[in-house]
């Protein structure tokens, strides 16, 4: 069975984004999750309060400096942490890509910096391209996007979810070809993973 491909552009005889209908539309049903719990989204929701929220949509650059308020207190409350237990929550909210920043800068000096040894199962020469394909493994997850670009998004949702829409060829290509580039992309990254985890103790100099 072939599997559906969605089409994100937008056609050429599609309005822009309704968002009033669709808001409308999620709001009169209950929407239920993968855990079989219903989220019921007719109940009011505000990011501070209910006057709050009212108070920072008048005012002017009432949510630019609720934004740089939450800011500031999620940097004091990260460099506390730092400072007193060595690691900050918001560290671990993402702890791959944590460790992607932290040794990416490390594996490109490693790599640049004048080293005297290698590990015996393998010439100077493969231990050099085995360095290159863990960093670009590293840059990779650091950066899909830089990589394989996603096409062109369509910005009506109802159009989205939509399998039966009619798409042109050029669309049916353009996705073939990011699909198949993403699962190449995902096997080397994969595969200089293994090489990362099978040489990790010979990363020294």
């Amino acid at each position: 069975m072939k599997q559906l491909e969605f089409d994100f552009d937008v056609p050429a005889n599609v309005n822009v984004l309704r968002t009033h209908a669709i808001r409308e539309h999620v709001w009169n049903d209950d929407i239920e999750d993968d855990d079989d719990c219903v989220l019921n989204l007719k109940e009011d929701w505000f990011r501070t309060t209910k006057f709050g929220d009212w108070l920072l949509d008048n005012i002017p650059y009432g949510w630019r400096i609720y934004n740089k308020y939450t800011d500031f207190v999620h940097y004091t409350i990260t460099k506390y942490q730092q400072l007193r237990y060595g690691v900050a929550d918001s560290e671990c909210w993402s702890l791959d890509y944590t460790f992607t920043r932290y040794m990416l800068p490390r594996l490109k000096h490693f790599k640049k910096m004048t080293r005297y040894s290698y590990p015996t199962d393998v010439t100077p020469e493969e231990w050099e391209n085995i360095l290159d394909e863990i960093i670009w493994a590293f840059e990779y997850m650091a950066d899909e996007d830089a990589f394989l670009p996603m096409p062109p998004c369509d910005m009506d949702m109802e159009q989205i979810f939509d399998p039966n829409r009619p798409k042109t060829l050029e669309r049916e290509m353009m996705w073939r070809n990011y699909f198949e580039k993403s699962n190449v992309y995902q096997h080397r990254k994969e595969q200089a993973l293994k090489l990362f985890a099978k040489y990790y103790e010979a990363l020294w100099d």
